[in-house]
């Protein structure tokens, strides 16, 4: 069986605080965008993983979010199978790429062996492999409290044509970073001071006000991005017109949206060394 596994981006994300544990309280806006993963699964007569990467992506095959989805259901399954995961989105910028692979596992054993198990449960099993990974298995846009993985569905952004009719791309850079590590090197007194404009975008979204989400994207991250981002910020927003570049997650790939169409050649010039690749396709 053949299972499709999104990126997401962070229309909102602020910090609100560090708990003793190390982990960041976070209040975020999740939105799934049209990149993905391909998963392939069969039965087998042992349990496999096995990535299939572009040139230069690294990933574990032996300890990854897959084999961890495996281990948290090992008492319910089963069978033994053979998963495949051809790697469209890149690891460490950002886009929740294992997290969604994770949750797309997670919800192929449910279908495959009749396990039965609902949104909730499949989202809290979820939560003990990552922050990130409840907001994969249902939903188009989501806000995520506590670390990101309390969820609760918002209005889906898709249904305002608007949203649907802007012009979408990701630049992502050679340089990948892991979230764990961004965290540690922020300075949460910088952050969290955005709040207001979380409480505007869901106003926006609650009242189908498309101006107020797009005005109030915002991502605490971006403080901390550094030159690169800035650079790639101003050359999509200043040059290319752009009417929001932002910072995917705690980075390092930039999801930008416009009224016209981002012609990819010209990216390329402006911004070498980087990958560039059109959502509209």
């Amino acid at each position: 069986m053949i299972f499709k596994s999104p990126a997401k981006i962070n229309l909102a994300l602020d910090i609100l605080g560090e708990e003793e544990n190390g982990y960041h309280l976070i209040d975020t806006i999740y939105q799934i965008i049209s990149l993905f993963d391909v998963i392939s699964i069969k039965r087998a007569k042992t349990n496999s993983i096995k990535f299939e990467v572009k040139e230069g992506e690294k990933i574990n095959n032996k300890h990854n979010t897959v084999q961890q989805v495996l281990e948290v259901l090992k008492g319910r399954i089963k069978n033994s199978y053979e998963i495949i995961i051809k790697k469209n989105i890149p690891a460490g910028a950002g886009l929740g790429g294992g997290s969604s692979d994770a949750a797309a596992v997670i919800k192929a054993i449910n279908t495959i062996e009749e396990l039965k198990i609902d949104a909730e449960e499949m989202r809290r099993i979820g939560a003990k492999i990552g922050a990130d990974v409840p907001c994969f298995i249902k939903g188009e846009t989501m806000i995520g409290r506590h670390y990101g993985e309390n969820i609760s569905l918002l209005p889906d952004l898709n249904s305002f044509k608007e949203w649907r009719d802007l012009y979408k791309v990701l630049i992502i850079p050679e340089r990948r970073k892991k979230t764990k590590e961004v965290y540690s090197s922020i300075d949460i007194k910088l952050c969290g001071k955005s709040t207001d404009k979380t409480k505007k975008m869901l106003e926006g979204l609650k009242n189908r006000n498309f101006n107020k989400i797009i005005n109030n994207i915002h991502n605490d991250f971006e403080i901390f991005a550094g030159e690169e981002f800035a650079h790639t910020k101003k050359i999509l927003e200043e040059k290319e017109g752009a009417l929001r570049a932002l910072l995917c997650g705690s980075g390092t790939a930039v999801f930008a949206v416009s009224n016209n169409p981002f012609y990819v050649e010209a990216l390329s010039r402006e911004l070498p060394n980087q990958r560039i690749l059109s959502l509209n396709q």
